[in-house]
């Protein structure tokens, strides 16, 4: 939740030295998720009904990271 919290404050005041580390910090916790999907005890608590698939979460965060470049991007040129 800070995460998206500070996503979104950096997106409205246009900070774009904090969009940039929450961008990066968003790639990267995607790729952790990523990464994590594939371990044993995550694949025993799915088949029990624990938790759910881990790939919609990374996907958002790694469009919310793509999201924020581009408008980093736009603000440079």
């Amino acid at each position: 939740m800070v995460l998206l919290t500070l996503f979104a404050l950096a997106m409205w005041r246009g900070w774009r030295w904090l969009l940039a580390i929450v961008s990066l910090a968003a790639l990267a916790l995607a790729a952790l998720i990523y990464i994590g999907a594939g371990a044993s005890t995550r694949a025993e608590a799915m088949a029990e009904g624990c938790v759910g698939s881990a790939y919609p979460v990374a996907a958002v965060l790694a469009a919310l990271a793509v999201l924020a470049f581009v408008r980093f991007w736009q603000k440079l040129g």
